[in-house]
């Protein structure tokens, strides 16, 4: 339970809460459990605060400095962290549906199961973060940096990854189906078994990515660039790789049955054992 001293400082508000924390800057507030709902946090030095199952529902966190703060299990659905500062933050287990944290800073932070439907983190720094089982459908991500955050096991189903910077993300065993990830940068990112049929990767950067088993169905590679790509023994039934570049990429055992490669590039790709029955030979590009 909180510390009743600290939630009644807390409640007399923002402006006396920190100068108490500016007089006791090494104290941990202990607000667990505590029912902040609807409570205006904006600004507020929250760093190193404990919120372990607290309501927050509603909350206004705008801005608030929230550095180490543990969410472990709390309620923040629906709740303003615009802009705040969730460095090495832990919101495992948190609930964030319908929470808006556009322009937040969560590099390093922990998000293991988290639930987060329909957020908002767009323009969202989240470098080496951790998604590992988190519940992300319909999540906004656009223009984010996820440089090295780690989705493994992730439910993304309908997120929006556009122009968001993915380099070296891991997305083993992912859902990513219906997700629109059309011009985001993922070089290099790791998405063996990823399920990411029906996307859209239009003009998407995977070059060097790892997509072995990965399923891409019907997803829209039309202008990617997968160079150097592992897509062994990946399902791309169906998908557009219309001025697609697959140059050196790895298809290996992969189902590219009614792909459409209109203009793309295939030279120097392995196509060694790949299935490409009804693939129409008018519109395959160079090098097939």
């Amino acid at each position: 339970m909180a510390n009743q001293e600290h939630l009644d400082l807390l409640r007399k508000g923002v402006d006396s809460w920190n100068s108490w924390r500016q007089r006791n800057p090494n104290l941990k507030p202990d607000l667990s459990k505590a029912n902040l709902n609807r409570t205006n946090l904006a600004n507020a030095n929250l760093v190193n605060a404990d919120f372990d199952g607290a309501n927050l529902t509603y909350a206004n966190l705008f801005n608030a400095r929230l550095i180490r703060a543990n969410f472990s299990g709390a309620d923040l659905s629906a709740a303003n962290l615009l802009n705040a500062d969730l460095l090495e933050a832990n919101l495992s287990g948190a609930n964030l549906i319908g929470a808006n944290l556009k322009g937040v800073n969560l590099s390093a932070a922990s998000l293991i199961g988290a639930m987060c439907f329909e957020a908002n983190f767009s323009q969202a720094n989240f470098e080496g973060a951790n998604f590992n089982s988190a519940r992300l459908n319909r999540v906004n991500f656009s223009q984010a940096n996820l440089d090295q955050t780690d989705f493994s096991e992730a439910d993304l189903k309908e997120a929006d990854f556009s122009e968001a910077n993915l380099t070296g993300t891991e997305f083993r065993q992912a859902v990513l189906t219906e997700a629109d990830l059309a011009k985001a940068n993922l070089k290099g990112a790791n998405l063996p078994e990823a399920n990411l049929s029906g996307s859209d990767l239009i003009n998407t950067d995977l070059s060097g990515a790892n997509l072995s088993k990965a399923n891409l169905s019907n997803a829209n590679l039309s202008e990617a660039n997968l160079s150097g790509a592992n897509l062994s023994e990946a399902n791309l039934k169906g998908a557009n790789l219309r001025l697609t570049i697959l140059s050196g990429t790895n298809f290996s055992y992969a189902d590219l049955t009614e792909t459409d490669q209109t203009e793309a590039d295939l030279s120097q790709a392995n196509l060694h054992q790949a299935k490409l029955s009804n693939v129409d030979t008018l519109r395959q590009g160079k090098g097939l």
